[in-house]
């Protein structure tokens, strides 16, 4: 006997599944740009070393891709990449 309810959710899976996508492409946009204003505090208060120095560790510890595709970046990441964000704090710190 075949299981209706089994087939309705491998197939709304389906369908949702590139819909979700989609959707979570305009919402990390958002999220990075979010980021860039966060990081973009402490710049100018002077405390932009210190954000530039944990960044640094946190990309040693996790094993980041310091240099990603920007592809995967626009339809993966949520944070803009380390190096950029290096780069954006030296920039408003005037360095």
């Amino acid at each position: 006997a075949l299981n209706f309810g089994m087939v309705f959710i491998v197939l709304f899976q389906a369908v949702l599944a590139p819909i979700m996508t989609l959707i979570q492409i305009p919402m990390s946009a958002f999220s990075r740009m979010q980021e860039r204003r966060a990081d973009a505090y402490p710049a100018s208060v002077g405390l932009g070393n210190a954000l530039i120095s944990a960044l640094k560790k946190l990309a040693r510890l996790n094993f980041s891709n310091l240099n990603p595709h920007p592809l995967t970046v626009k339809l993966t990441y949520d944070h803009p990449p380390i190096a950029e964000r290096i780069r954006l704090i030296r920039q408003k710190q005037g360095n």
